[in-house]
């Protein structure tokens, strides 16, 4: 099944409400971009007080993590998503895939990148709106790069930059 405009436009401005309900603890935009069993996955990086992979499944898990989240972040994140693959999946229903970069907004030195990684989505069509089945994060390195090291001679050069320091001064 092929995906309408209206669609795919429907489904690029769920991502932006998360983003935005969750870069700024909008709880009532953030956990209406879930389904009501909706669940989101954070795979590599964990959340305050927890190592590793985390899973949050219905409303009040999720406006927990929201809340744990913002009460450390206090606006100080930007989830920047792009670029975006949508698939259709069936009927009123596609997966989506794409890059995550989570900034840190300010001006130097302050402000970064600290964090990248990639969203492995699930969505359907509930009541004439896209919604989160499932939000799957992974932090990067991708699981299957973990333990590669990159050979590539852009990558070393930056890599020794950041080694020797270069890369934290303006």
């Amino acid at each position: 099944m092929t995906l309408s405009v209206e669609d795919r436009l429907g489904i690029q401005e769920l991502l932006t409400s998360y983003s935005h309900g969750l870069d700024f603890g909008l709880e009532g935009k953030f956990l209406s971009c879930f389904s009501p069993t909706g669940r989101l996955l954070i795979t590599g990086i964990g959340t305050a007080g927890n190592v590793g992979d985390v899973s949050f499944t219905g409303p009040d898990k999720l406006a927990g993590f929201l809340d744990d989240l913002h009460r450390g972040l206090l606006g100080h994140s930007r989830h920047w998503v792009l670029p975006v693959e949508i698939q259709s999946t069936g009927e009123d229903e596609a997966s989506v895939t794409a890059y995550c970069q989570v900034l840190r907004p300010g001006e130097f030195p302050g402000a970064g990148i600290t964090l990248t990684g990639m969203y492995y989505d699930k969505v359907e069509k509930l009541d004439g709106r896209w919604v989160f089945r499932q939000r799957e994060f992974r932090a990067d390195p991708q699981p299957q790069h973990a333990s590669a090291t990159p050979t590539d001679s852009l990558v070393a050069r930056f890599d020794a930059a950041l080694q020797s320091g270069e890369r934290t001064s303006r």
